[in-house]
């Protein structure tokens, strides 16, 4: 699991919304019908699923009482699909645009108040060294609809931020380069509040 957080939004109502992201490691062979049953057990609104490996249009859109969005992606690697319940009365979803096999972008509308967030969802391969992805999510962000709406960055990017003073280890440019562009986002990690627990202590879901 990479993570589960649930922000207060603010409304009459004083409702909140569960996002999620999961690591399917392949949407096939009824992998994302299973994992969209889970989200419907945790309670998940929306979420990213990465590493769909769908490299076809053949998929569940609609499962579990949720509405889903992927991108094409290679066979053996990436991809990233969105998805979110279809039923929601206090917020929707909308715009969705794929910009990259690992990259997807929506605006989240709240009804009351009409606050707008914008999402972004993003896997980087474990193997990508030319920084493809993490140019797709730049250019993700800066074409954002509206400027002034806050931005969620969800997904995988396969970077370990703990190690950005380790200049010997493996993927040093890579981790320099994620913790940059997500400086740049002006973004707050929250992937202190995910521990795992004792037996992975020091591990989180990010």
């Amino acid at each position: 699991m990479s993570g589960v957080m649930a922000e207060s939004i603010p409304g009459d109502d004083h409702s909140s919304l569960t996002i999620a992201t999961l690591n399917i490691i392949n949407a096939g062979r009824s992998r994302l019908n299973a994992a969209l049953r889970c989200m419907r057990e945790m309670n998940v609104d929306l979420g990213i699923l990465t590493e769909t490996k769908l490299y076809h249009t053949k998929y569940s859109k609609a499962c579990e009482g949720y509405v889903v969005k992927a991108t094409v992606s290679e066979r053996m690697k990436g991809g990233v699909a969105l998805f979110y319940r279809r039923d929601s009365k206090d917020w929707s979803l909308e715009s969705t645009k794929h910009f990259d096999p690992n990259v997807i972008r929506a605006t989240l509308v709240v009804v009351s108040g009409q606050k707008h967030w914008t999402i972004i969802g993003a896997c980087v391969p474990p193997s990508e060294c030319d920084g493809k992805t993490l140019d797709w999510i730049t250019q993700t962000w800066v074409s954002r609809p509206n400027h002034c709406w806050p931005t969620i960055l969800l997904g995988d990017l396969n970077v370990d931020l703990d190690r950005l003073g380790d200049d010997t280890g493996d993927g040093m440019d890579r981790r320099v380069q994620t913790a940059a562009l997500v400086d740049s986002f002006g973004l707050s990690n929250l992937r202190n509040h995910f521990r795992q627990h004792q037996r992975h202590l020091g591990r989180f879901w990010t």
